[in-house]
């Protein structure tokens, strides 16, 4: 999209690697699904209701948030895409009130128990404020409340943080302009809502010290001081039209100086500081001094962060590589909410693929071993406490024809037990009891859903997405100099690549029938007796798709 309609809400690039667009692949990559992985420590959450069926109201107490009950609430989540970009004609064909009910839907396998709202200063200027409470936010803020998930409405301006950057930077909009001009409208429209929180800036850019942009800093620190200043008078306005909802806040350089909160916090109750955290930032395990030590004295929220194997940018990462070591680094501080980016087809990294671009009806989930769009959707499943009980399948990934093995897990808890349990499998057919088999002959996306009812009549839907594709092509073939050696001839092995454009080979193990083995793309082995050998190459892509290649030898 050019600037002057960027539904973002920003003509913002950041420099280098920290350029961030909307981007589409040009090729529907439902490679399969499969994010295993265990529940962690820490507690899911679950907040007391209030008499309307919403969560309660969320506050803080030092470096915790609670709901009304003392109990301490981990946020986890998800963020849509834009409100704007889905509501404006034209933009998008869903709708706001379509793509939340289905992040929020546990029948579709989604357990966030907070929905991120981003709203964009293009969304304003499309649908003016007014128009966004009335049209857009409140059909949703009402649907999460009725579903028991809290609602972050999250504005969601990329933008210098003060009018003498604003104007360095070429910016036609003032700062101080846009935020009041947001807040003051939306602010006591949902202040009533006991179940909704605000995000105030989404990411300040500068000034910050690199930069020539707006008034002179010397340091991060400096940086977060004259953020303080500067947003605190938007901090007290929201405050006084809504004096008890929770307000997350951001920071300079695109919301990374959460480490100065602790010493340097804001003026008020009930405020939570934000971490926005990409791979292109580092490894998980280097994230304890800017954000895990901040969470020891105040409450921090991850509003933002995502990867994907496919990217080019900042976001480039696996499951592997960066998904798991930041789940199990987030899960290390118990009191650290998190909301994953990005649940669209268009805003990277995204959790679906869709036929076109710019958006489609047809979505499918990103679930390759490598992709975290299945990966989040397994966290959030793994760590609810809502359903009755849980499906678990013996893998989410298969090709058309396998049978898959699908077990329920009792997660009723200590004083009810389960009744009955009902499959949909997808495919057209359905089954009882604890366990069940189904069989997909042919490629796509089949939910599958297990309702469970309790001995108090209760019941619950866990759903889960198998992803069938057709037999794929080889990652890699095996090529031997001889295919009939003599008895302590050496054999010349070699990998051949054959992974295609959209792909590559990251690992290659030989196994050469005689129990031995190597890896790599070339081997070389010899056979101490006669006999026929099938010699087996599995290669594994960077989505994390394995394949095995056979070749048949006869030591004569």
């Amino acid at each position: 999209m050019t600037p002057d309609i960027d539904p973002h809400g920003s003509d913002e690039r950041r420099t280098g690697t920290w350029e961030r667009t909307a981007t589409r692949r040009g090729v529907l990559r439902a490679t399969g699904a499969g994010v295993a992985g265990v529940a962690l420590g820490g507690f899911a959450g679950t907040a007391a209701a209030n008499d309307e069926g919403a969560p309660s109201r969320l506050h803080t107490d030092g470096r915790w948030v609670r709901d009304a009950d003392g109990e301490p609430v981990r946020l986890r989540g998800l963020a849509t895409a834009s409100m704007g970009f889905y509501e404006v004609e034209g933009t998008h064909p869903k709708t706001p009130e379509e793509v939340v009910d289905w992040a929020s839907d546990p029948a579709r396998g989604w357990y966030p128990n907070v929905v991120r709202l981003p709203v964009t200063q293009w969304d304003v200027d499309q649908l003016g404020v007014d128009g966004l409470i009335d049209d857009v936010l409140r059909p949703v803020v009402d649907l999460l409340g009725e579903r028991g998930i809290y609602a972050l409405i999250d504005f969601h301006v990329i933008h210098p943080y003060t009018e003498a950057a604003a104007d360095d930077a070429d910016y036609d909009t003032s700062p101080d302009e846009i935020v009041r001009t947001f807040w003051g409208g939306v602010a006591p429209a949902f202040a009533d809502d006991e179940h909704v929180c605000y995000e105030l800036f989404n990411e300040p850019t500068y000034p910050i010290f690199w930069s020539d942009n707006g008034e002179a800093v010397e340091s991060p620190e400096d940086e977060w001081l004259l953020w303080r200043d500067t947003a605190q008078p938007w901090v007290d306005m929201v405050r006084e039209d809504a004096p008890e909802t929770p307000i997350v806040i951001g920071s300079p350089s695109w919301t990374s100086r959460t480490n100065f909160a602790p010493e340097y916090p804001f003026e008020g109750e009930n405020l939570i500081y934000a971490a926005h955290i990409y791979p292109d930032n580092g490894q998980p395990d280097e994230f304890d001094d800017t954000y895990g030590a901040p969470a020891e004295d105040v409450p921090v929220f991850v509003t933002e962060f995502g990867w994907d194997p496919y990217s080019d940018g900042l976001d480039y990462g696996t499951n592997t590589d960066w998904g798991q070591p930041f789940r199990e680094w987030v899960e290390s501080y118990d009191n650290m909410g998190w909301a994953a980016w990005c649940f669209d087809d268009s805003w990277a990294p995204t959790m679906f693929d869709s036929p076109g671009p710019g958006g489609a009806d047809e979505w499918t989930l990103r679930s390759a071993p490598e992709e975290h769009g299945g990966f989040i959707r397994q966290w959030l499943a793994e760590t609810s406490d809502d359903p009755i009980a849980r499906l678990q399948p013996d893998r989410t990934q298969a090709t058309a024809g396998d049978w898959v093995h699908f077990e329920a897990r009792d997660t009723s808890g200590d004083d009810r037990h389960v009744s009955t349990l009902e499959w949909d499998l997808g495919n057209g057919t359905t089954g009882e009891g604890w366990w069940v088999d189904a069989q997909y002959d042919g490629p796509g996306q089949y939910e599958v859903a297990l309702t469970a009812t309790n001995d108090a009549g209760e019941s619950t839907t866990h759903g889960l997405a198998i992803t069938v594709t057709e037999p794929t092509e080889k990652v890699a073939k095996a090529d031997p100099s001889t295919t009939g050696p003599a008895v302590d001839e050496t054999v010349e092995f070699e990998a051949r690549d054959t992974a295609g454009d959209e792909r590559w080979v990251d690992a290659l193990a030989w196994d050469f029938g005689d129990d031995t083995s190597a890896e790599g793309w070339w081997a070389s082995h010899a056979y101490d007796s006669a006999g026929t050998y099938t010699v087996e190459l599995t290669a594994t892509d960077n989505t994390g798709q394995t394949t095995t290649d056979t070749v048949e030898l006869v030591v004569e």
